[in-house]
């Protein structure tokens, strides 16, 4: 597992604070990146200008390249992990999805990629493959930032959901039904045309992913606000 004690406390506080602020700031980074037409600008300042969009576009792209592996991923997860183990065919399987900490984890993972997967298809819509850079995704954000108070609840179970995973690590049929699970989970991976990311080697490595994201749209969102400025 990764070791989530640090993160959990951090992400938790940035997942509260992202809800709080979420419509605020986001608001006025939309204002702030509506594109306003203006008289030519001189040759030397039209290149700072264009230096700023192409900045601007490459923080637009990785907004959404990122969005596309976090969904897959999670979706992956899902397919790989939860479906497997709700399929009480084993005294562990029934055993992992008893613990009511695990059973709370995955079904905030499943909401999250249900919410997920919504913002991206937003985002998709409003972005070309290629931005220029003028594209405003402030009011997206804005409109789902109250929806993620979901993660503040994920990332407040987490590490009491971990620490009961590792009490089932003893079990012997722990190894080989974690095998089957990432097996699963590969396999759909690979099987994604648009994003394919590579599995991850373990359980713990998946279920970090959404404490990490929010501190990541805090990052993105802030340096497309520079970028907008």
């Amino acid at each position: 597992y990764n070791n989530p004690a640090a993160s959990d406390s951090e992400g938790e506080g940035n997942a509260a604070l992202f809800v709080e602020k979420a419509p605020a700031a986001l608001a006025a980074m939309q204002r702030a990146s509506v594109v306003v037409s203006a008289p030519a600008a001189p040759p030397q300042s039209r290149n700072v200008s264009e230096s700023v969009v192409s900045k601007r576009a490459r923080v637009l792209n990785e907004i959404i390249a990122t969005e596309r592996i976090f969904v897959a991923s999670l979706r992956g997860f899902v397919k790989g992990y939860i479906e497997q183990l709700r399929v009480s065919d084993s005294p562990l399987k029934r055993e992992f999805m008893a613990q009511p900490r695990i059973a709370l984890l995955f079904t905030n993972i499943e909401q999250i990629v249900t919410l997920n997967e919504d913002l991206l298809q937003r985002l998709s819509e409003r972005l070309p493959q290629m931005p220029d850079g003028s594209e405003c995704v402030g009011d997206i954000f804005a409109e789902f930032g109250p929806l993620f108070a979901i993660y503040a609840q994920y990332t407040a179970n987490h590490e009491l959901a971990v620490q009961a995973l590792k009490k089932l690590e003893g079990r012997v049929a722990y190894a080989e039904t974690m095998r089957a699970c990432e097996t699963k989970c590969a396999a759909f991976l690979s099987s994604l045309q648009e994003c394919s990311p590579p599995p991850l080697n373990a359980i713990g490595s998946y279920l970090i992913l959404p404490v990490q994201r929010v501190p990541r749209y805090r990052m993105l969102l802030q340096e497309l606000r520079k970028r907008t400025d």
